[in-house]
């Protein structure tokens, strides 16, 4: 994802559509712990460690992102994410499953903002996946 504009635009959704037969595979956060250590004797000490809620994470995204969501809908059948469209070349990278085998057609992926209509992409798609029964 990227925006044409220098300045960026905020407010983006974008529809990944899935081939048939495939799904996406959920990938809960890590879970936020008040045992957190750095080593330091001063951290240590123990007691009144305050826990703050870390920023909000996608279920399905991995680490090798560069583009960070401000959130996900995971359905069935597509995964629509939002967020901001930066100037500079980002992508948001998650994993699918296959649930069926065959030939499939990947979809194109496209992208609106939601409140400036005039703002619209849509990828090429059209790629074939092929999965075989092992």
């Amino acid at each position: 994802i990227r925006a044409t504009r220098d300045e960026g635009v905020s407010n983006v959704a974008i529809v990944d559509l899935l081939p048939g037969g495939f799904e996406p595979v959920i990938q809960p956060p890590p879970e936020v712990t008040d045992h957190q250590e750095d080593g330091s004797e001063q951290n240590d000490a123990g007691g009144d460690s305050k826990v703050e809620a870390s920023a909000w994470r996608s279920p399905i995204g991995l680490s090798s992102s560069t583009w960070m969501p401000e959130y996900a809908d995971i359905r069935e059948d597509r995964v629509v994410i939002y967020g901001t469209a930066t100037p500079d070349v980002r992508q948001f990278v998650y994993r699918i499953k296959a649930t069926n085998a065959g030939k499939f057609i990947v979809p194109p992926a496209y992208g609106e903002s939601m409140y400036d209509r005039t703002i619209q992409a849509r990828s090429p798609g059209g790629t074939t996946l092929t999965v075989s029964k092992p």
